[in-house]
């Protein structure tokens, strides 16, 4: 991109965007599940959980995610303070977010499981454990997190943001602006759809896996594909002189889950004989949660790329 090019969006590229509380809870919570994800990786692979029990893993997870939200309210706070949406409320908001949701989703997934006295449903209790230690644990880290990036200075710009927005031209390529970021989301699926295979395999099929070293490439692999396309997709809007790059950018990596839910569904009808009715549903229905997760946290991930591409090559120019 060439110099005129940035020089005629440097006033309007660090413009807020729109709903920009919801931008931050968004993104905040994809850091979080990155932050598990690593975490959960690292210690598969230094040989602390058991491959064949599933429950260390899933508690694993759940207990990296609780401690990654005081990281998450650390990046929340400074974002609502970035978009001037300082408050409590917001910071709260962002604890309550996945887990709210998740959990809604998952207790309306199990009454399809008693309505079926199904033996895999599960007991009331559990979900009293999951929803006390959310309470307890998860919001109170978050909120920690919050007040320190609350007291940590604002972030300033490498240019100053105009009073009024500039008028976008209208956009003369071939591609729809709006399908962009579903091709950017086709790059990182198709780098680690094959991974995805052995582990839908492993959960639908019972067997074990034991390849964390494979699916921590993978997942690698995936990351920086998804940080690398949404750096292209900001970038070709730039040259269009279309600086509406904050929702595109966190959109690019969030397709992701979409085509992953895609995979899962052909997934179904091609190795799966799952054809109860119910049984389909709560498949679905925990794919799609699954798929949500997956796209938060490569969305998160796409937008932080595009900001650190952005601040840095409008750090390196000077505008008269």
């Amino acid at each position: 991109m060439c110099i005129r090019d940035r020089k005629m969006c440097h006033g309007d590229v660090f413009r807020a965007p729109e709903h920009s509380v919801v931008f931050t809870i968004v993104v905040s919570t994809g850091f979080q599940l990155v932050l598990m994800t690593a975490s959960t990786s690292a210690i598969a692979l230094l040989g602390f959980l058991n491959p064949q029990s599933r429950g260390s893993l899933l508690s694993a997870l759940i207990s990296c995610y609780v401690f990654a939200g005081f990281f998450a309210g650390v990046l929340g706070a400074r974002l609502l303070k970035y978009f001037n949406s300082q408050s409590w409320r917001n910071a709260f908001a962002i604890g309550i977010f996945l887990p709210g949701v998740s959990m809604t989703w998952y207790i309306l997934l199990n009454f399809i499981q008693w309505g079926a006295h199904a033996s895999s449903a599960v007991p009331i209790t559990t979900l009293l454990s999951l929803f006390c230690l959310w309470l307890c644990c998860s919001i109170p880290l978050t909120v920690m997190g919050a007040q320190v990036g609350f007291r940590q200075g604002a972030i300033r710009d490498p240019c100053r943001v105009h009073g009024v927005a500039r008028l976008i031209p209208a956009s003369k390529g071939s591609i729809p602006l709006w399908a962009t970021p579903l091709i950017a989301g086709a790059v990182p699926f198709g780098a680690g759809f094959i991974e995805l295979l052995f582990v839908l395999t492993s959960v639908w099929q019972g067997r074990v896996y034991y390849a964390f070293g494979f699916l921590s490439i993978a997942l690698t692999i995936v990351t920086l594909c998804a940080a690398e396309a949404s750096i292209a997709l900001t970038y070709f809007r730039l040259t269009s002189e279309n600086y509406h790059w904050w929702w595109p950018s966190l959109l690019s990596g969030f397709s992701t889950g979409l085509f992953v839910f895609l995979y899962t569904v052909y997934f179904l009808f091609t190795s799966l004989s799952i054809r109860h009715i119910p049984s389909v549903l709560l498949y679905l229905g925990y794919m799609g949660m699954a798929s949500a997760i997956i796209g938060i946290m490569m969305g998160s991930v796409a937008f932080l790329a595009s900001y650190l591409f952005i601040r840095k090559i409008y750090s390196s120019i000077k505008v008269d």
